[in-house]
């Protein structure tokens, strides 16, 4: 561990950068992350999370990679270590090949202190090879919430950065974001690989900033008046799409106001000239989408005018946080108005489109460049989202929305780096030899074409060349080399990654039944349903009547937001709001919700309290013995619909309100403290004793610590012993029995649930368990196979007792692990060989069974191979790619 100088950092910090001091939290960052151990950070936009890693990479020897989602963002941070005298260099895809290949002969070479990347650059093995003559000091992923599937700006090649590792020595990682909720946490502690970091959480709250929400229709002349009101400094006003940034430009230029608009519909030139115009002062209000702003350091922003809805309070947080860099008082302010919701609401259903959208977009992708079933596109495909659009009659938006979801499970890829492909002969250059002489002169042509352009290299390891420029050379046409290509990949002779292209397409798959596509959609429309919850909080944050500040703290799980801050909107509200008069069922219905409200005292969401209020036998009213209570069943003469009719009124009279939680619970606000006329006190909740099954709790935990040691984090992470034992107790087996059992988080719902659910199927007995064997299509001999599996039997304890083939069996297995039949893995198999199998298929998400088998050697039997295979597959969501 190398030792750390207090000293030598703070001259660093001042020789360099011209501090004197850090900032508060930073220097122990700094510590941790130099005498290299995993790190990492959430710390707001502007804290200072650069200096964290850039100090370490000057403390330690070698050059720190930094990975970076932003060539502006990359840019801007090479160009201010410049002028700190700090030796620091970037790749990205402005770049031409020779300054590509000059930047990493000299980093090889040790000139640099920081290298950044763009996360990209990662997926390509050719680079990353590359990276291995490097003396590496550390990583360090900036903007690590594009990890997360549950952040709000997921990279899917940021899943890439644990294979840096196979090519270079494991050196300490420092992960940093802005905003990360603990879901996100855990995806960058899982998705980087960190191993036993420490996690440093800092000063989310921003003293200097006021956080406002107005309600208003006219938000062009509140605009106006805001902007007026500031005598010094700049306005951001963000707007909800590009239509909106253009309209509310060209309503502030009709007030006289010079405003900008910058969008990412906008040319480049004209949107670097607005962002030029903004950082010089030369224009002081610029009407943007959340296109401008990261990487952005302009300190004089006094106000941050939001005119729509974000769709997650982590974007507004980040958004907002633009204002005030310098210290100064700054206002952040939101104009809302309920009809507002509609825009977000519009994006959301785009965002997650119909699996009908996607089918169709997928069928053009293929039907346009006219591949076939089983086939593959050796060329991109030149196409925009606009033209997809047109061409496949689904929306634009919804077309973006699904070639990420197709990037996500590497069916597609966008644009590339660079115009180069990639190849690597399969065989021995004998067989190539032999090979060549036996194929038509067009095709001979074209494979010596490829020999000569990429040499004998290819044939141990993937070389990259450019097409065009070997098509010209050797006087063959596109058409040709096309024809050549398919036909040496089906003669497996080579296996071959055509260029990128910008703003086109690359298909990375063979073109398939869309039934077997290998995506999770059950995943993909929970996320859709987590963005629902997500943009609720916003809302939810904008109606308010309780401190601003303190919401978003509690949101972001700081600790200090006991006290009201006293300068946001609902703390400088000087009257308080009047309640409107209601009929007498409504006056009524207002006071058993402030009942309800005051003897669960903020513990339930609306579920529960409706439930109370109607009198319902729920799970949960049962096991807390909350039908004792005084209020219980007091709304019973009431319907549901008049209850949640009742329930909004209540929250649009602002004198309940729903918590920022990830599981939101009602509580009452000071204004339904003063109207209410018959509260009773805090009910004390009697847990009904529970009925556990200590043999079941056992195998409970024991699959609790299993999952923990695949995915390398604590089991108390997975779920928690209380939760785990009401789990034992209660026998659930579905989402919805879960979810009334206990309160549990979405991560275990998502990734774990299905193997708890699978345990206490097998658990309830062999009878129950088969009925599904009795339904199901698969035959007797397979069935057979799987009754054993069900009694605990090992794989080779079913082959002995069969006295079958173990390749037969499993088969058997495979098959019946690939349908809806539960079998329990545990005893099966044993767990090194599934952590093996199924840790090389996150890396490797379409490997085959001979390359599983490469991976592992010959210490494992093909058949052990093949069944834990099918387990990976099954649980990482990987359908099993058509035969070639």
């Amino acid at each position: 561990m190398m030792q750390y100088s207090s000293e030598e950092a703070h001259r660093l910090l001042s020789n360099h950068f011209g501090y004197q001091q850090f900032r508060t939290g930073q220097e122990e960052i700094i510590r941790s992350i130099s005498e290299g151990n995993d790190t990492l950070v959430v710390m707001p936009t502007g804290g200072g999370k650069s200096l964290c890693y850039q100090i370490p990479a000057l403390l330690r020897k070698g050059t720190a990679l930094v990975i970076s989602p932003l060539i502006a963002l990359m840019q801007d941070q090479v160009e201010q270590l410049h002028k700190a005298r700090i030796a620091a260099s970037f790749i990205n895809s402005s770049m031409s090949q020779s300054a590509i290949k000059q930047t990493i002969q000299q980093a090889q070479q040790g000139v640099y202190s920081l290298l950044y990347l763009a996360p990209e650059r990662l997926e390509s093995r050719s680079f990353v090879e590359q990276l291995s003559h490097i003396p590496v000091s550390m990583v360090a992923v900036d903007e690590a919430h594009c990890v997360s599937e549950w952040g709000h700006d997921f990279r899917p090649s940021y899943l890439s950065i644990p294979s840096v590792f196979d090519y270079i020595a494991r050196v300490p990682v420092i992960a940093l974001t802005a905003t990360a909720t603990a879901e996100v946490q855990f995806d960058i502690l899982k998705n980087v690989g960190l191993k036993s970091p420490k996690t440093f959480i800092r000063g989310f709250d921003r003293p200097n900033l006021s956080y406002r929400t107005e309600e208003c229709k006219n938000k062009s002349e509140r605009i106006l008046d805001i902007v007026t009101e500031t005598e010094a400094g700049s306005t951001i006003v963000y707007c909800g799409s590009r239509k909106r940034v253009e309209m509310f430009t060209a309503q502030l230029r009709e007030y006289n106001t010079f405003a900008l608009g910058y969008h990412g519909g906008m040319e480049d030139r004209h949107r670097q000239y607005a962002q030029q115009e903004f950082l010089s002062g030369s224009c002081r209000v610029l009407v943007a989408t959340n296109a401008f702003g990261m990487g952005i350091d302009k300190s004089d922003v006094r106000n941050v005018i939001h005119c729509d809805l974000t769709q997650t309070l982590e974007s507004y947080y980040q958004e907002a946080g633009r204002a005030g860099r310098d210290g100064k008082a700054s206002n952040c302010v939101m104009l809302y108005h309920p009809t507002d919701r509609k825009l977000m609401d519009f994006f959301l259903e785009a965002t997650y489109p119909v699996q009908e959208d996607i089918r169709l977009l997928y069928e053009t992708l293929y039907d346009v460049q006219g591949i076939g079933l089983g086939n593959r596109s050796v060329t991109p495909l030149l196409m925009d989202s606009y033209q997809l659009a047109q061409k496949s009659g689904v929306r634009f938006i919804a077309v973006d929305a699904a070639i990420t979801l197709f990037e996500r499970y590497g069916i597609v890829r966008r644009g590339g780096e660079s115009g180069l492909a990639t190849i690597q002969f399969t065989t021995t250059q004998d067989r190539v030899r032999e090979y060549a002489s036996n194929i038509a002169l067009d095709k001979q042509q074209v494979l010596i074409a490829l020999l000569r352009s990429v040499g004998a290299g290819a044939l141990s390891a993937p070389m990259m060349f450019d097409v065009n420029e070997m098509l010209g050379k050797h006087d063959i046409t596109m058409q040709q080399f096309e024809n050549a290509m398919r036909t040496f990949e089906y003669a497996r002779i080579v296996r071959y990654q055509p260029p990128g292209a910008s703003g086109g397409l690359t298909l990375l798959m063979e073109r398939m039944p869309f039934s077997r596509l290998p995506i999770d959609f059950t995943a993909f429309y929970e996320r859709r349903e987590r963005a629902i919850r997500k943009l609720d909080i916003v809302e939810r944050y904008a109606m308010t009547t309780e401190c601003k500040r303190n919401f978003i703290l509690q949101y972001f799980q700081e600790d200090d937001c006991r006290s009201s801050c006293g300068r946001c909107s609902s703390c400088l509200s000087i009257s308080p709001k009047k309640v409107p008069r209601l009929d007498k069922d409504g006056e009524f219905l207002r006071q058993a919700i402030l009942s309800v409200c005051s003897e669960t005292s903020s513990r339930f969401g609306i579920g529960i309290i409706t439930d109370i209020l109607l009198g319902k036998e729920s799970p949960k009213i049962q096991r807390f013995g909350m039908y004792r209570m005084k209020s219980y069943g007091i709304a019973s003469d009431f319907d549901e619909d008049e209850i949640s009719i009742a329930l909004g009124q209540a929250q649009s009279d602002r004198i309940i309100e729903i918590s920022a939680d990830q599981f939101p619970t009602v509580s009452i606000t000071a204004l339904g403290f003063a109207i209410a006329k018959n509260l009773h006190p805090s009910f004390d909740i009697m847990q009904t004793v529970l009925n556990i099954d200590a043999k079941l709790l056992e195998k409970l935990t024991h699959l609790r610590a299993e999952l923990a040691h695949i995915d390398k984090v604590s089991p108390m992470t997975i779920v928690s012993d209380i939760a785990l034992q009401r789990i034992a107790a209660g026998l659930p087996l579905q989402r919805e029995e879960l979810k009334a059992v206990t309160e549990i988080s979405d991560i275990f719902l998502s990734r774990y649930s299905s193997h708890f659910f699978a345990a206490i199927k097998q658990y309830i007995g062999a009878d129950t368990e088969n009925n599904d064997l009795k339904d199901s299509q698969l035959s007797p001999t397979i069935k057979e196979s799987v009754r054993l599996a069900r009694q605990g039997k090992s794989f080779w304890q079913i082959v002995e007792a069969r006295n079958i083939d173990p390749g037969t069996i499993a088969k058997h297995l495979e098959t019946a692990i690939a349908s809806t039949i539960v079998i329990e893995r545990e005893g099966l198999l044993g767990d090194e060989l599934y952590r093996q199998v199924r840790q090389y298929l996150i890396h490797n998400r379409r490997a085959v069974l001979r390359e599983v088998r490469e991976h592992c050697g010959a210490r494992y039997e093909m058949a052990e191979l093949r069944v834990a295979l099918a387990f990976a597959r099954k649980e990482l969501n990987i359908a099993v790619l058509p035969k070639k």
